[in-house]
C-alpha cells in the first residue's frame, strides 16, 4: 500500500527525519532549534527542505477465516422418505406444511434432510408416521 504524504529531509545526505499524512500547521526539525510555522512543499532552510513523498507499507494480511469443522450429521433422501409414506401421511404432511416448509422441502441442490431435525421428526409424529420406519 502506497500512501501519498509530506517528508522533511535533510538535503546532503537525502536523510528522511520526518514524514506525515498531512501536512501539519507547525514542523519542528529533530536535533535543531528550528520550528517552521506554516511551511510549504518546497520549504528550504540550511540543510533541511520540504518535499512530497511517497510511502510504501505492507498490505495488511487479510484475518484468516475461522475454520468449522464439518458437521458429520446423519441424513435421508428427501425422495426416499416420500416413497416410505402411505398417500394419507403425505397429503396430511401437505396440508399441515408451512409455506416456508414447503419451500424448504422443495429446494433445489438439497436433495436430502438431516434426521435428527426437529421439524422432520415432528412432522412424521404429527401424521402418524414412526421417524425409527421413515428415516431408517
Amino acid at each position: 500500500m502506497i500512501e501519498q504524504g509530506f517528508a522533511l529531509e535533510r538535503i546532503s545526505t537525502g536523510e528522511e527525519l520526518r514524514w506525515w499524512k498531512d501536512l501539519p500547521l507547525s514542523i519542528k526539525v529533530p536535533g535543531e532549534l528550528i520550528t517552521v510555522d506554516g511551511a510549504q512543499v518546497g520549504w528550504e532552510f540550511d540543510d533541511f527542505r520540504l518535499v512530497e513523498k511517497e510511502k510504501e507499507y505492507p498490505d495488511p494480511e487479510p484475518e484468516p477465516e475461522a475454520e468449522v469443522p464439518p458437521v458429520d450429521r446423519p441424513r435421508i433422501e428427501k425422495s426416499l422418505v416420500i416413497e416410505r409414506l402411505t398417500d394419507k401421511q403425505l397429503e396430511l404432511a401437505l396440508s399441515s406444511m408451512s409455506t416456508r416448509q414447503k419451500e424448504r422441502w422443495r429446494m433445489p441442490g438439497h436433495p436430502w434432510v438431516y434426521k435428527d431435525d426437529p421439524e422432520v421428526l415432528g412432522l412424521l409424529q404429527a401424521i402418524g408416521a414412526s421417524p425409527e420406519v421413515v428415516l431408517a
